[in-house]
């Protein structure tokens, strides 16, 4: 099936697990098979329903925190609702000891054969800073492929290993019909919050930055979910009368930035470094990528996270600030495009 936004996706994954709980009985709460479904327009990766709104930070953080490498709690534990590490004192561990890290595709994506170590905000920074010695970039061994062959490139990013198993396998990347496709492979996913803020949401992402810095312009993404189930049943009637909001796109695209992949480095950085300072006194903070054209989707992002920690804080502000992306746009402004 091919969809045209996150809350068409979530919606007919919704009915499809309805449906087969009705036909195999109660208790049933996954899919007896594989589903193979596509996102028309990765950039369509945020949720519009209005009770979905808390869901856009969260999956806009997870697709910073895979980009960046971390297997560490810092920067993503208020997003996943853990405990401060710097207050808990609670000894931060790799990855793969940690069971809610199944998530954590990060340290395979930036420091494949690094996945053992603590890879925090300050150690991941140091080792992008030198460059890979003892340890895989696939980002950039994928981003230099495509580039040396825009006609008919294609990679295979590998997330999955026998002593780690996560839940997404890899993702495939190929160049056809001029544009550049990618095919996720997935395990056992939930349905409910796992499938649009941890899988789709910072998937999509990743291929926009991979079309973007590959020059390779961007066609769907796809994703193969070898087993979908729920932990949370939405309602059949709310299903059947649920009107989700379609904000056409039209194509957009943020402006060619010409940036390399160090360049998206030092700004990812640059916007950890803006989550993580934002508090009570901080909320009226100059955003660091307003006003500039290669960063247009970076001031985006930065404004979704001060939206999030105001309302987390109990404020309710006017977003006079201003927002590209027409899905943002709709979500925070009420805008439609």
């Amino acid at each position: 099936m091919k969809y045209q936004s996150i809350d068409e996706i979530e919606r007919d994954t919704q009915g499809l697990l309805l449906y087969n709980q009705n036909k195999q009985g109660p208790g049933c709460n996954e899919l007896s098979s594989p589903i193979i479904f596509e996102l028309a327009d990765p950039m369509a990766r945020f949720p519009c329903l209005a009770e979905d709104r808390k869901f856009v930070a969260e999956s806009a953080a997870e697709s910073l925190y895979m980009l960046s490498g971390m297997n560490s709690n810092d920067f993503i534990w208020e997003f996943r609702g853990l405990e401060d590490p710097n207050k808990s004192g609670y000894s931060d561990y790799p990855a793969e000891v940690k069971p809610y890290n199944k998530h954590n595709f990060g340290s395979h994506l930036r420091f494949q054969g690094k996945n053992k170590f603590i890879l925090d905000y300050q150690r991941t920074n140091a080792l992008r800073q030198n460059g890979p010695m003892d340890y895989i970039d696939q980002l950039a061994v994928a981003i230099d492929i495509l580039k040396k062959s825009k006609e008919n490139g294609s990679v295979v990013i590998q997330f999955a290993a026998l002593l780690e198993p996560l839940v997404v396998h890899s993702a495939w990347l190929h160049v056809e019909n001029g544009k550049l496709e990618m095919l996720v492979s997935a395990g056992k996913i939930d349905n409910f919050y796992e499938l649009p803020c941890k899988i789709v949401s910072p998937f999509a992402f990743l291929h926009q930055i991979i079309s973007e810095l590959s020059d390779v312009p961007m066609g769907s993404s796809r994703f193969m979910i070898g087993c979908l189930y729920t932990s949370v049943l939405t309602h059949p009637r709310f299903l059947r009368f649920i009107n989700s909001p379609i904000i056409n796109t039209h194509g957009f695209r943020y402006p060619y930035g010409n940036l390399s992949l160090r360049d998206v480095d030092t700004v990812m950085s640059i916007m950890l470094e803006f989550v993580a300072r934002l508090d009570e006194n901080s909320l009226v903070r100059a955003n660091p990528f307003e006003g500039d054209d290669r960063v247009q989707m970076w001031s985006d992002y930065a404004e979704v996270f001060r939206a999030w920690k105001a309302e987390k804080l109990g404020y309710k502000i006017q977003m006079e600030q201003n927002f590209y992306h027409p899905q943002l746009r709709f979500i925070y402004k009420g805008e439609t495009v």
